[in-house]
């Protein structure tokens, strides 16, 4: 980049959305104090996340004492899973104590959000994991040492935690041929498994909490700034648009928009959205080969022969936690 500034805007504040971020921030960090380097512009990331209170994607987790959003019309009871049996988001009261993990997730999102820590209740019945509920490193021919050498980071600050060795198990028939008659065992699953100390949203608050990192000023400043714009829609349909080399030094320009609202140019644009809100986003934008491998579908296989479209299908599962039969 041979410009003064280079502005990029990321669609979504996941773990996806996230780890660009702190990938661009620190490799330009890298190049800006290599005194051998001829490049000194200065590098603008805005994150834009749907998240109301905090960032997350399926990577995100519903917190006691979350406020829920306002409903127009809306009344009744808003109490969530995630409080206790008779306690509103509303109320102002204490409920049991909590985890210290828990306790410490709590205290960090309070920390980096002000809105996440508006009336929030501590109680003793934990978070709730929207989607993600383990992380492991898979067991195949590819190069998963980077992520590996993260996940134990995340060990040592506490952010995440191992599983017990097989507490995590596979419901399963005893006899596949008749299932009917057969009974169910449950079979602990190999391999090392992880969780968000404190919920699985820990974990994109550790990212987000990396790339603030990277804003600072006077005599440490080293050409970065970051910022994440939380409950923030940019339409699939008509959000983003490619306007030309329209600013001072002659760039390529994205113009992003949340209905009416212009939400700022940028010089680049990166979409962290999974393959059916990319193809939605780019659908109108000037780069058709590129958005011919966004395509998607919905069906219950792929074909043999691959397909012309990415296939999706809808995954539905339960996880549950049973308190040990042995005696304490």
């Amino acid at each position: 980049h041979e410009k003064s500034k280079l502005s990029i805007a990321i669609l979504g504040g996941g773990v996806a959305g996230l780890s660009c971020a702190s990938r661009l921030l620190t490799q330009h960090r890298q190049s800006y104090i290599d005194p051998s380097s001829s490049s000194r512009y200065e590098l603008e990331v805005t994150v834009f996340d749907t998240g109301r209170l905090r960032p997350g994607g399926r990577c995100s987790s519903r917190l006691p004492g979350d406020v829920p959003a306002v409903v127009k019309g809306g009344g009744g009871n808003n109490r969530r899973a995630c409080d206790s049996e008779g306690t509103t988001s509303n109320a102002g009261s204490s409920d049991g104590e909590i985890p210290d993990n828990i306790r410490k997730a709590l205290m960090g999102a309070a920390n980096a959000n002000t809105n996440a820590s508006r009336d929030r209740i501590v109680n003793g019945m934990g978070p709730v994991d929207h989607a993600a509920q383990i992380v492991s490193i898979p067991d195949i021919n590819s190069p998963f040492d980077e992520f590996q050498t993260q996940l134990q980071v995340w060990l040592e600050e506490g952010v995440v935690e191992s599983f017990p060795e097989d507490s995590v198990c596979e419901l399963i028939n005893e006899n596949e041929e008749e299932k009917e008659a057969s009974k169910s065992k449950l079979q602990p699953l190999g391999g090392e498994m992880y969780y968000g100390k404190g919920g699985m949203g820990n974990i994109p608050i550790a990212m987000r909490e990396r790339c603030l990192s990277f804003n600072q000023f006077g005599d440490n400043y080293t050409g970065q700034s970051f910022r994440i714009l939380q409950d923030v829609w940019v339409s699939p349909s008509n959000g983003v648009k490619y306007i030309g080399d329209n600013d001072d030094e002659g760039a390529h320009l994205w113009e992003l928009r949340a209905g009416k609202k212009s939400l700022g140019k940028y010089h680049r644009l990166v979409i962290g959205h999974n393959g059916k809100c990319a193809d939605r986003i780019m659908s109108r934008t000037p780069a058709k080969a590129f958005h011919s491998l966004l395509r998607t579908k919905f069906a219950p296989y792929v074909p043999q022969w691959g397909g012309r479209e990415m296939t999706l299908n809808s995954i539905y599962s339960l996880a549950f936690a049973v308190k040990s039969q042995k005696e304490e």
